[in-house]
């Protein structure tokens, strides 16, 4: 089951509550209406009960009815509309009724408790029993009628559920909105994560939070986003620092190495003289110790690169002859290497750094390709691509792309190799800020491809392939 986004949280977390609220508002404001509506009524009846008691009405022992609605007008004025009155003797028959109660079953109304309410065929009847104090053996019964839907409404009619939809839409938009202003920081610390990961291939040390995310992080805040940012710089912090340090060490390491290697050098060749040998006999000796000595070298070549800040001796170096004097030396019968030159690219460099990088790159090519496979390099321009077929490169050196030592599998024993060759080409590409992109994957028949993409920075002038 995939995992739901922060985004996505936050956005059902808003609608939620959004449409919580709105519908809590919807219904409490819907009870205080009928409450509201309810008192009226209630007061309207009772304002009526009150003057028919207070009128002559109540003092009428015999009940005229012509009489006894000049009198119920009277007293009521037009507030009489829509409002019915019922008097009862103490067995409960009706003995005096207005021309409105004619038409209502006033015999299912109840005469206890004091105030009653009736339904029937869509019509809402309130009333009020009450004894008349000066006639103790009467009873009164004051009532209004009104439409059921004036006291409860219909909530699913067409317009409710418009009125809905229309509220719904506008709780997404307003989620969507503070979802947005909610996430704005994490997703430009986000942003600023990813392409400090794309850059760090190119990058040696990693570059602190913006100030546009946060002005000035306080480690000490009240306020936990910014609580993490200041954390996150001092981590950058102590990352950088570390590798600096380490690459000092190392660097420092190599020089201190390189030097007693020369001595014990020059001590096994005076060794074979004193003895009279013959050089065979430290063949492996010396074997393994120029082995080692061209990796020292090797390093310090790349540390050296790796801590220049800005490329210094700089020629203007035509990227297609170089390719092409590379290739020679690589492969002098141009079995395998396959060039196609378009364009006199100039690049703006040292000729060392852009002939270690092709060196490299189409060593690697050779190398690690099928046997015997066609290793395709073009220039087009400012853009350099090495194609080859044959294993991918392996996820585990993927991921150190541009570390130093980082050696694949190498199919023939006898080929030299100390994992400098990619670094090399990283720093170089980091120094000069042009852009290389390895991209290496498994076909389905078994076969596997590896392309190198190069995009240089330099003047491009059209010329002959």
């Amino acid at each position: 089951m995939p995992a739901i986004g922060l985004r996505s949280r936050f956005f059902a977390i808003i609608l939620f509550v959004v449409a919580a609220v709105m519908t809590a508002s919807v219904l409490l404001y819907s009870a205080v209406l009928r409450r509201e509506r309810m008192s009226l009524i209630d007061q309207q009846v009772r304002e009526t009960a009150t003057a028919l008691v207070d009128s002559e009405l109540g003092d009428l022992r015999k009940i005229d009815f012509d009489e006894a609605e000049d009198l119920i007008s009277e007293e009521l004025g037009g507030s009489r509309i829509g409002k019915f009155v019922v008097i009862r003797n103490a067995a409960g028959q009706v003995i005096f009724q207005t021309a409105s109660a004619r038409l209502l079953p006033i015999s299912q109304f109840p005469q206890d408790p004091q105030w009653f309410e009736y339904r029937n065929n869509g019509k809402y009847i309130r009333g009020l029993n009450l004894k008349l104090p000066r006639i103790p053996d009467r009873f009164l019964q004051v009532g209004l009628l009104l439409d059921e839907s004036i006291v409860d409404p219909d909530y699913f009619s067409a317009a409710t559920l418009f009125f809905a939809a229309c509220a719904l839409l506008a709780a997404v938009v307003v989620s969507f909105l503070l979802t947005s202003f909610l996430l704005r920081p994490i997703a430009n610390l986000e942003r600023f994560l990813t392409e400090m990961n794309e850059t760090s291939r190119r990058q040696s040390l990693l570059p602190l939070v913006p100030t546009t995310i946060v002005a000035e992080p306080d480690p000490k805040s009240h306020d936990e986003f910014e609580r993490m940012v200041a954390n996150l710089n001092s981590l950058i912090v102590k990352v950088n620092k570390n590798y600096q340090f380490s690459r000092l060490w190392a660097y420092q390491m190599a020089h201190e190495l390189k030097t007693p290697l020369s001595i014990a050098n020059v001590e096994i060749e005076r060794i074979q003289k004193r003895l009279g040998l013959s050089g065979s006999e430290f063949a492996d000796l010396n074997f393994e110790n120029q082995k080692i000595a061209q990796t020292i070298s090797a390093f310090l070549a790349w540390a050296e690169l790796e801590n220049s800040t800005a490329p210094q001796t700089l020629f203007a170096t035509r990227l297609g002859e170089v390719v092409k004097n590379v290739a020679r030396r690589l492969d002098p019968q141009g079995s395998r290497l396959h060039l196609s030159i378009h364009g006199e690219a100039l690049l703006a460099c040292n000729p060392h750094h852009i002939e270690q990088l092709l060196q490299n790159l189409m060593r690697n090519a050779l190398i690690h390709g099928a046997p015997e496979a066609a290793v395709q390099v073009q220039v087009d321009g400012l853009q350099l691509q090495i194609r080859n077929e044959g294993p991918s490169i392996p996820v585990e050196v993927r991921e150190r792309l541009g570390e130093p030592f980082n050696r694949g599998v190498v199919r023939d024993p006898g080929v030299k190799g100390h994992g400098l060759g990619l670094a090399w080409v990283v720093s170089v590409c980091r120094l000069y800020d042009w852009k290389i992109d390895f991209q290496s994957q498994d076909h389905l028949d078994g076969r596997g491809e590896t392309i190198v993409t190069i995009v240089f920075t330099g003047d491009d002038k059209p010329g002959p392939s």
